[in-house]
């Protein structure tokens, strides 16, 4: 049979254990909220600059086709 301090200590620990556990599911939640919108944002400006890059080498393509 266990006794109370045994109890005690069994809760103090579960209680560590739990609080440990929610700081780590809050941290993996605001990594995937924010995290994702910061992802996003980034891949938006990489993709605006890759269409930018592509926009300028077609119009420099027409622009040598029109000159001769």
């Amino acid at each position: 049979m266990k006794s109370f301090s045994h109890f005690s200590e069994d809760i103090a620990s579960r209680r560590k254990m739990f609080k440990q556990r929610q700081v780590k599911q809050a941290a993996d939640f605001k990594d995937r909220t924010t995290g994702a919108h910061q992802r996003a944002k980034a891949d938006a400006k990489r993709k605006a600059a890759y269409k930018a890059q592509v926009r300028a080498e077609v119009e420099k393509e027409i622009e040598n086709e029109r000159e001769p």
